[in-house]
C-alpha cells in the first residue's frame, strides 16, 4: 500500500490490523471482493445446481457446458481435493467477515467476481456477488453501490456508475426492489446502453449456430516449446 497500489484484487483471508485498515482509509485503497471465486474453489456452489437452470445461464451457455459442469458437480473427490475445499471454505467466510469490517471503516469495496470458474459465471456472476455480499453482512443497497459507484471510483471514470446529468445513459431496470431483496437484480426486464436499447433475445444463445467451443488437448501437445 506504501509503494502505490491502488487496490486489491481480493479481500483478504487474513484479519487485517487497525494499522492495515487505516492506511487502506487514508489512501483510499479499494479492494475487489471476488467471494464468488472463494465459493467456486471451496466446492459450495456446485453442491446445489438449480442455479444453473435460470435465464442468465441457460439463455447464454452452450449445453454441453452445462452438462460437463453436472458432471463435474457429481464427481468423487480426492483426500487431497477436499482438504483443498475445506481451506478455501474457511478463506470464503473470513473474506466475508471483512468485507463489513472494512466496508464500515470507510475502505473502498468493489464488486467483483474474478470469473469464469466452476459456478462463477461471467455476467450471473456479479448477481451471485451482489448476494454473497449481502450475505456477509452489507444492506442490498451498500452491495449495489459496490458494484456501481465504487466501482467507476475506482476505474476513474467519472461518467459511470450514477444516474446524474452528464453521465453515460447505461441503465439495467430489473423487476421488483433490489434495495430491499438483492436477489431482483436477476429480474432484468431492460438494458439501456449509452441511451441505447439492447435487444436482449440477440444475447441468447442458439445452440443449433452457436454450440459454443472447447479447447483440444491436442493444441497444447502440439504447441512449439
Amino acid at each position: 500500500m506504501n509503494a502505490g497500489s491502488a487496490a486489491f484484487p481480493h479481500l483478504p483471508s487474513y484479519v487485517p490490523s487497525d494499522d492495515v485498515i487505516g492506511l487502506a482509509k487514508a489512501k483510499q485503497i479499494s479492494f475487489m471482493t471476488t467471494l464468488s471465486v472463494y465459493e467456486s474453489l471451496s466446492g459450495g456452489r456446485l453442491r446445489q445446481l438449480e442455479f444453473i437452470q435460470e435465464p442468465l445461464i441457460a439463455d447464454t451457455s452452450p449445453p454441453w457446458f452445462l452438462d460437463d459442469l453436472r458432471a463435474k458437480a457429481n464427481r468423487p473427490l480426492a483426500k487431497e481435493a477436499e482438504a483443498a475445499q475445506a481451506t478455501m471454505l474457511l478463506r470464503l467466510q473470513a473474506a466475508q467477515r471483512n468485507v463489513k469490517k472494512l466496508w464500515n471503516a470507510g475502505v473502498p469495496v468493489v464488486a467483483g467476481t474474478d470469473a469464469p470458474y466452476p459456478g462463477d459465471f461471467q455476467g450471473e456472476g456479479i448477481h451471485h456477488e451482489l448476494e454473497l455480499l449481502v450475505e456477509a453482512g452489507l444492506t442490498p443497497v451498500e452491495a449495489i453501490t459496490a458494484a456501481t459507484k465504487n466501482a467507476a471510483e475506482l476505474m476513474k471514470a467519472a461518467e459511470w456508475g450514477m444516474l446524474e446529468p452528464g453521465k453515460f445513459a447505461d441503465l439495467v431496470l430489473v423487476a421488483g426492489r433490489p434495495d430491499q431483496q438483492i436477489r431482483d437484480t436477476r429480474n432484468v426486464e431492460m438494458v439501456i446502453k449509452g441511451g441505447t436499447v439492447l435487444n436482449r433475445q440477440q444475447l441468447k444463445l442458439s445452440a443449433g449456430h452457436d454450440p459454443g467451443f472447447r479447447t483440444s488437448s491436442s493444441i497444447n501437445a502440439t504447441a512449439p516449446k
